[in-house]
């Protein structure tokens, strides 16, 4: 099994649904914002997934993925994919109005 994850506008959606088409392989979609359930029940969907194999590729919601158990439980399952874009692009393509990573000074590199 294939998990991705990353922040909000990171490509989960996009990603599961090209590869998945591509491939003939089962895709579920536990990243969709604004979704009316919540982290138990996200975490009961994800569990019986991983139990009876019902789906291949699984782009993990942004709530999901701060419990350390559930990421331990998907490294022991499968792989982890993580995602990341731009942070302007991801916050532009999430839906959130509020930052999605925190402003921080920028790094100073030696030598490129």
């Amino acid at each position: 099994m294939i998990f991705l994850a990353g922040p909000p506008g990171a490509g989960k959606i996009a990603l599961g649904n090209k590869v998945c088409a591509e491939l003939d392989l089962r895709f579920l979609d536990l990243s969709r914002p604004n979704m009316p359930r919540t982290v138990d029940a996200e975490r009961h969907v994800l569990e019986a997934t991983i139990g009876d194999r019902s789906a291949d590729v699984i782009a993990l919601s942004w709530s999901l993925q701060q419990h350390a158990a559930v990421l331990r439980l998907t490294r022991r399952s499968g792989i982890v994919l993580l995602l990341w874009a731009h942070p302007l692009d991801m916050q532009a393509r999430s839906g959130y109005s509020e930052p999605l990573v925190t402003p921080v000074k920028s790094l100073e590199t030696r030598g490129g």
